[in-house]
């Protein structure tokens, strides 16, 4: 039983290993999605940040002013924390846009409305589809994705218009 245990252990040593001719490639291309993703994700997570701070920068101004909401970020900059200056140093203001102007107590769902939106969204480069930040006023951000780039739909429910006196 042993010897023909050898034999057998010899025979599958030295036969040829039958492989394909053309092998596929040890997965690169899957560890570069993979490393794009997490770069996209930082840089979404990044943005997300960036907008909270905004977020704290816009009630803030609000509680000085009367409750009303800057209409435009160099009104927010002196409330924007200033520990997080440096984390910031990426981000422009003009790639945010203010979509909501008027008193912070006229918002009635606070959670659910946006102030700030990303201006252009961004393309997820790892697989189809578009990322857009958003800063809610209740400061709050999100990442909405879409497959197509367009986000009016979704934004039209959460965007509210400023009343008139």
């Amino acid at each position: 039983e042993v010897v023909k245990l050898q034999t057998e252990n010899t025979r599958l040593r030295t036969a040829p290993v039958n492989r394909p001719t053309n092998p596929r490639p040890a997965e690169p291309v899957d560890e570069a999605r993979e490393a794009l993703k997490e770069v996209v994700k930082n840089q979404a997570i990044a943005k997300m940040k960036y907008s909270r701070e905004w977020g704290i920068a816009f009630i803030t101004f609000a509680q000085a002013n009367g409750d009303r909401m800057p209409e435009s970020f160099d009104q927010a900059a002196a409330y924007y924390p200033k520990d997080s200056l440096a984390d910031s140093v990426n981000f422009a203001t003009d790639a945010f846009e203010i979509v909501y102007r008027g008193l912070l107590k006229d918002i009635e769902k606070p959670a659910m409305t946006i102030i700030v939106r990303e201006t252009v969204p961004a393309a997820k480069q790892w697989e189809p589809g578009f990322m857009r930040t958003y800063l809610f006023a209740d400061g709050h951000t999100e990442v909405k994705t879409t497959l197509d780039g367009n986000f009016e739909q979704w934004e039209k429910e959460r965007i509210v218009p400023v009343r008139q006196p």
